[in-house]
């Protein structure tokens, strides 16, 4: 079944991300994707699971309550309403494997990082190298923010970099890395002699690699990055928990096996985005993720628990890191950036859209680079280890400054209530703009309760101080390279005005 199938999970998030639909046609597995978008070698998955997906989409449709995975309801008709229906159930039902369901608190999620503490030794002892790092290991290379942490371990570092990555061989995984890195303008050839693609899946026992590949890798590895993740809104707790989870609990069993390695864990700051806050409040870096609320939606709970997981490891003397980054947006100087997370989206919508959502929120955006060169610097340095680090803009703006700034670009945008946006995205089909299916579920969480949330960065800035690394100030000027790398990509439209110099 889809449900339970970590294999078959991970294919749906791939064609997701490729922007190809799924759905049954009496008892046939149908499928629409943009040219060139289903690869041979997605093909080959998808007519290895075929079978599989279509049986669950059968039992899904008998049920009486909803599956988690339920794809086929919306499918059958793709409109963001149907789909943003189909999430409430899903979240709301929870599965049978797991009883963490749409809400859960963190007392609730407390007990999944405590099952997961079984393989980690109750007590480290961790005693610094002067010695230059020969050998790091990072997760989610593939990923937006990995792509950079990859370059910038390249650029800053000597050491040779073993990269976890999915893909049937290694001739592909290589591709898939040098792929990557090209798109975004950061490969070179003397790169490839450093890069060793390690074929595995942060969802499998032992990260998908045999025991004696992975015993190699505790003997071999000096320092760990885990970045990488399952990202998916929409799933819930129990499709992600593998990945996010299980995947991190691996993790520390690589650190902590022949010798132990520092490890630096990129969580997220919606660890914190629970029923528990109230206007205005400041969240800080050492703040106790313990705070008693409520947290909603299966990936914030999954990142909550992997990062509590680490920081309990880091109680039993394991060095840990953790850098929780906010929204990260395009590179600062060349505007390259990820077409799919949540504020790309948005701004899609308000230009197709012709109207912004009014939200009571603050606009938050860190450019890729200030990320990655920011994490790369801190972990580098020996007071930043057991620290946290709040990776955001400390510069936010007021929500409705977006279209000011979208205005400057030659994007005409008017400001609506929530509900008359609401209103205006359900209209749209997966068939006229598939991009924006998973930005209504999203959206919503910030449509509604407490936005005006602050996240204090002071021990990021003051470790920051004796580099050259900042923040840029949130601006028109920031979000013009953005929007015009979107124009180049064929992601917008070209404004219809004149630019504004």
């Amino acid at each position: 079944m889809v449900d339970h199938n970590p294999d078959i999970l991970n294919l749906l998030e791939r064609l997701t991300q490729a922007g190809v639909t799924l759905w049954s046609d009496n008892g046939q597995l149908r499928f629409r994707s943009p040219k060139g978008a289903l690869t041979p070698d997605l093909k080959k998955e998808l007519q290895q699971h075929k079978q599989a997906i279509l049986i669950s989409f059968e039992q899904n449709s008998a049920r009486d309550t909803p599956s988690s995975l339920n794809l086929s309801g919306f499918y059958q008709k793709p409109t963001l309403e149907s789909l943003n229906q189909l999430i409430s159930q899903s979240l709301k039902y929870g599965t049978e494997k797991n009883a963490i369901g749409a809400a859960a608190t963190t007392e609730e999620l407390l007990q999944e990082a405590i099952a997961e503490l079984q393989n980690i030794p109750s007590s480290v002892t961790f005693t610094p190298s002067k010695e230059d790092f020969k050998a790091v290991f990072l997760t989610g290379a593939t990923g937006f923010l990995g792509v950079y942490l990859l370059h910038e371990l390249l650029e800053q570092t000597q050491a040779v970099i073993y990269c976890l990555v999915r893909a049937p061989n290694l001739n592909a995984g290589q591709d898939r890395l040098q792929t990557k890195l090209s798109n975004y303008g950061l490969w070179q050839d003397k790169y490839k002699s450093r890069i060793i693609t390690v074929l595995g899946d942060l969802a499998d026992p032992l990260l998908g690699l045999s025991p004696a590949q992975f015993q190699h890798l505790t003997q071999t590895i000096d320092i760990i990055y885990h970045n990488g993740a399952l990202v998916n809104f929409a799933y819930p707790y129990s499709a992600l928990k593998s990945a996010n989870v299980s995947g991190t609990r691996e993790i520390l069993t690589l650190a902590t096996t022949h010798k132990i390695k520092p490890l630096h864990y990129i969580s997220t700051i919606g660890v914190f985005l629970s029923s528990h806050l109230t206007d205005n409040q400041i969240v800080y870096e050492q703040d106790s993720l313990d705070h008693g609320g409520t947290l909603y939606g299966g990936y914030s709970q999954s990142k909550w628990v992997a990062e509590k997981l680490v920081t309990l490891a880091s109680e039993r003397g394991v060095p840990v890191s953790i850098y929780r980054p906010g929204t990260i947006t395009g590179h600062s100087q060349t505007g390259i950036c990820s077409t799919q997370d949540w504020l790309s989206l948005t701004i899609k919508s308000a230009i197709l859209l012709k109207t912004l959502p009014a939200l009571d929120a603050v606009l938050e955006m860190s450019p890729v680079d200030y990320v990655s060169r920011s994490i790369l610097y801190l972990s580098q340095q020996p007071t930043s280890l057991y620290q946290r680090f709040h990776l955001v803009n400390p510069h936010p703006c007021p929500w409705h400054q977006l279209a000011d700034f979208l205005s400057a670009f030659g994007y005409q945008t008017q400001l609506s209530s929530f509900e008359q946006w609401t209103q205006q995205l359900s209209t749209y089909t997966v068939e006229s703009s598939d991009s924006l299916a998973g930005l209504l579920p999203i959206l919503q969480s910030h449509g509604s309760g407490s936005s005006q949330i602050r996240f204090n960065s002071d021990n990021t800035i003051q470790a920051l101080a004796k580099s050259e690394i900042s923040c840029p100030p949130i601006s028109a000027q920031l979000l013009r390279s953005q929007l015009s790398y979107f124009v180049n990509h064929d992601f917008l439209p070209a404004p219809t005005t004149s630019l504004v110099n």
